[in-house]
């Protein structure tokens, strides 16, 4: 790639102008980090950063399958659109010139693969860059469910049907745990001040309502 524009913007898209030329600028400033046989090495990965931009990416590989099999085709784009601002910001944090990245490596080429029926011209000049193989030939990616999962939950905290707080717990709590956390929560012992609590009901990995009178 150059540091230039490499096309002509027709009037009217300016929004995926952008997009596209900030895909290609990143492509170009961390050109470096790119390790082709990322494959074989993302497994491996470890670090927490690394690992939330790699759920990011599976869980954008499943977003954008699934608009497109409904015809959703801004949301797919949309969803490319997120995996690359965390691209960006991953590495702002974390990628160096002198070093190979396998997440971020990972996230480049399934991203790729997920913009060629959008905007083949660009991906496939992207592509070619760093692969000797066409990418119109390369298979649709899939998505491991295991690294698209959320190691948190957002849950909501309701008093007597209201919302007073959220929790940010991880996905595997109990319902024991969860509810201890809901009546330690500092706006909800607000909320329920003098007044008895006369029932916790937990919905499993969903929400917790405290009736109270």
């Amino acid at each position: 790639p150059e540091t230039g524009k490499p096309y002509t913007v027709p009037p009217g898209i300016e929004g995926i102008d952008r997009f596209l030329n900030r895909l290609w600028r990143h492509v170009y400033a961390h050109r470096a980090s790119y390790l082709p046989d990322w494959p074989a090495h993302v497994d491996t990965v470890a670090d927490p950063a690394a690992r939330a931009l790699r759920r990011k990416t599976h869980q954008t590989v499943q977003r954008v399958t699934g608009d497109i099999e409904r015809f959703q085709f801004n949301t797919a784009i949309s969803a490319m659109m997120e995996l690359l601002n965390e691209m960006y910001g991953y590495a702002a944090a974390q990628l160096s010139p002198d070093q190979q990245h396998a997440a971020w490596s990972e996230a480049l080429g399934l991203l790729l693969r997920l913009l060629s029926p959008f905007a083949p011209h660009i991906a496939c000049e992207l592509w070619g860059y760093f692969h000797d193989t066409s990418l119109p030939l390369e298979p649709w990616p899939s998505f491991d469910a295991a690294v698209a999962a959320e190691d948190n939950l957002e849950i909501p905290v309701q008093v007597n049907g209201k919302l007073r707080d959220r929790l940010t717990v991880p996905v595997d709590i109990s319902n024991e745990e969860l509810e201890r956390l809901a009546l330690a929560s500092e706006p909800v012992r607000r909320h329920i001040g003098q007044a008895t609590v006369r029932k916790v009901i937990v919905v499993p990995k969903k929400m917790v309502n405290i009736v109270i009178g």
